[in-house]
């Protein structure tokens, strides 16, 4: 965001307001609209069209919400039986969520998360990290609708994109997520925040699993993903991966560590609508730097999804997606190296 002086944004909106009421209002950034390049490239939020109002709440929303906040990921500080709180460990913030009896838990793998309990609820302690879910009501509470346990007790870690270094063994993520246990590492400095990058070391030590969060309900769905990542060959450019740390350093090179323990997890992608058959879709435009980075992947990959696991934003269902009007959608998805290369957990369209 622009530094320095507070900065006035102008959002067109056309408003007939009552007294005592209460409305909601939907605002698009649109960061792509927002980037200038004369003169060198730089972020003007009052260029024309780089915010605008969205009709709430969307299609698809749950009844009784007006949004939904996803994948807050953070420590858990305190839980119950009917609330959670968990802060994050890159920005501070915390999230206070309602338990109900609708709330899904889901668990990443033992191998991963540690969780030794009969549950993923009973595996969520004070200490715990989680990746929350949450529907916003008309009146600013949230009520959890999904958590997913990521370690039964915080360890040093990572989450952020991958991409390829020219070192052997060696990958780079840039991080988006951290949680700092040890106070004495280069991870805990304040400096290392959204964007930075690290380096890590990944080899025949390093343990592989994949978060299927709420798509492991489907029959037989772990057992087809897990095997298409399941080594370093499997760890492609654009992934969305969280990293479990040792041999934490840093040096001239910026931060370095030892992956001892790689979970896939959900990468977000934009881009039109190219096909649409049965429960599956094609994406062109994705963002260009996977293309690039992957050559081997279609210029159109292939998006699955799957009834009554798939939540869709926007739409009703994959059917309402259009192949012929350059319709803009956006998927939350595993992506794998295999085919199909993305499997759908929300599919949003604006």
């Amino acid at each position: 965001m622009p530094s320095g002086a507070a900065t006035t944004i102008q959002v067109p909106i056309s408003l007939t307001l009552v007294e005592n009421q209460n409305q909601w209002v939907g605002l698009d950034f649109n960061l792509r609209n927002a980037i200038t390049t004369t003169n060198g490239i730089t972020v003007d939020f009052n260029q024309p069209n780089v915010m605008t109002a969205t009709t709430t709440p969307r299609v698809g929303i749950p009844a009784g919400s007006v949004d939904t906040i996803e994948d807050f990921i953070g420590v858990v500080t305190a839980v119950s039986t009917s609330s959670i709180t968990v802060q994050s460990g890159i920005t501070g913030n915390r999230l206070t969520a309602a338990i109900s009896a609708n709330t899904e838990f889901d668990l990443a793998p033992v191998t991963y998360s540690n969780c030794q309990q009969a549950t993923a609820a009973a595996c969520i302690t004070t200490g715990s990290t989680v990746s929350l879910d949450a529907n916003l009501s008309s009146s600013g509470t949230l009520t959890a609708s999904e958590i997913d346990v990521l370690d039964t007790i915080a360890v040093d870690e990572v989450e952020g994109t991958i991409y390829p270094t020219s070192v052997a063994g060696v990958v780079g993520l840039i991080i988006q997520d951290k949680v700092a246990i040890t106070s004495t590492s280069p991870l805990a400095s304040s400096s290392v925040t959204y964007g930075t990058g690290i380096f890590l070391t990944v080899d025949s030590g390093t343990t592989y699993s994949v978060d299927t969060k709420t798509l492991s309900s489907q029959p037989g769905f772990a057992a087809t993903v897990d095997p298409l990542f399941s080594g370093s060959g499997s760890l492609l450019a654009g992934q969305m991966v969280r990293v479990q740390l040792s041999n934490i350093t840093s040096g001239s090179n910026g931060i370095a560590a030892v992956a001892t323990n790689a979970l896939l997890r959900w990468s977000r992608l934009t881009g039109t609508v190219n096909s649409v058959a049965g429960n599956a879709f094609t994406l062109a435009n994705i963002p260009g730097y996977i293309s690039t980075l992957n050559p081997t992947l279609s210029l159109t990959p292939q998006v699955m999804t799957y009834p009554n696991a798939t939540a869709f934003d926007g739409i009703t269902d994959v059917s309402q997606l259009s192949a012929t009007t350059s319709q803009v959608a956006s998927i939350r998805a595993l992506y794998l190296n295999g085919a199909p290369p993305f499997q759908a957990a929300k599919v949003r369209v604006p």
